[in-house]
């Protein structure tokens, strides 16, 4: 019970203006180890501040829980490199089978630190050949070292480095791709806007990774949804997952365009002008109002204190303020 109350209280300094206060309270409730600190950490991954956002990676990377890994693997698409890096590195530190295949992806950040450190994590975990190839340099002498090893995860690789926004890295993977007896890509990436619409009409399936990477990156809504419809017209079933996400986009278009993607693959479909980012409801004030910890809105109304924690309609009330239940319990 006593951690509930820790938790909740650091998880309220997250509200704070000042930048500095919430990174100090998310370096705090990774010293908890509470597993109750795991849902104010995974929402400060969504901080305006690149600061607070890699502290809180680095937080659920130190609590070693299995269920970090999903709001880490969000963090691996961050527009801050920092922060990319530091999810790598606490992924590395949480035991799962699951670790291995979401770092295959960050071999071919944008970022040349954080391949390296990608390539330091995953020899640690026991898959030391990509130490060889990821070694801080410029991405065009890292990515040709890839392409001369003989590992067939290689070209598995390069190939979902096309998904990459940068219009540098694109061209290059693609002539080193040729190189490697894989001459269609070269045809299809021509550094322009269409580059992602031509991967979706190509018919190869192996398109299907950089278009996912494309679209779990961070990028702009308009960019978003030429991504989407790519990976409609491609019409393979590992789209769904990343377009089940999609239906929470802050950007109206891009989760109608996502529903209907979904509606073209099978998969669920979904009202997407309801959706939105992840947004808590809004309740009337002074009714358990800006309580970090509810998870459906409801709330029982105040009264007379007790003096003590008291179990009532799925809430703790105490001093005339209502405490939800977390979900998830040490």
């Amino acid at each position: 019970m006593f951690d509930l109350f820790k938790v909740w209280g650091l998880s309220w300094k997250l509200r704070a203006r000042d930048w500095k206060v919430r990174e100090k309270a998310v370096k705090a409730l990774g010293k908890t180890g509470s597993s109750r600190a795991l849902k104010p950490l995974s929402g400060a991954l969504a901080d305006n501040d690149s600061r607070v956002r890699r502290a809180a990676a680095e937080a659920l990377g130190s609590l070693g829980n299995s269920h970090a890994i999903e709001p880490l693997r969000r963090a691996l698409a961050d527009e801050d490199r920092d922060v990319r890096n530091a999810a790598v590195e606490a992924l590395g530190g949480i035991s799962d089978s699951r670790v291995v295949e979401l770092l295959f992806g960050s071999l071919v950040d944008n970022d040349s630190r954080v391949r390296k450190t990608t390539a330091g994590v995953l020899c640690k975990l026991g898959d030391p050949v990509w130490q060889e190839v990821c070694r801080g340099d410029h991405f065009y002498e890292e990515f040709s070292r890839l392409g001369s090893i003989s590992d067939k995860r290689a070209v598995e690789l390069l190939i979902m480095a096309l998904g990459s926004h940068d219009d540098r890295i694109r061209p290059a993977t693609a002539d080193l791709l040729d190189k490697n007896g894989e001459p269609t890509w070269k045809r299809l990436i021509r550094r322009d806007d269409d580059d992602f619409e031509r991967l979706g009409s190509c018919g190869d399936k192996r398109a299907v990774m950089p278009l996912i990477k494309a679209l779990e990156s961070h990028s702009g809504w308009l960019e978003r949804l030429r991504v989407i419809r790519a990976l409609a017209n491609l019409g393979d079933v590992r789209a769904i997952a990343p377009l089940n996400r999609c239906l929470k986009d802050r950007e109206k278009l891009v989760r109608e365009e996502a529903a209907k993607a979904l509606g073209k693959l099978g998969g669920r479909r979904a009202d997407a002008g309801n959706h939105s980012s992840e947004r808590r409801p809004r309740l009337k004030p002074g009714i358990g109002t800006d309580c970090p910890f509810y998870s459906d809105g409801s709330c029982v109304s105040r009264g007379q204190s007790t003096g003590r924690c008291t179990l009532e309609r799925g809430s703790y009330r105490t001093s005339c303020h209502v405490y939800p239940i977390l979900q998830s319990r040490s």
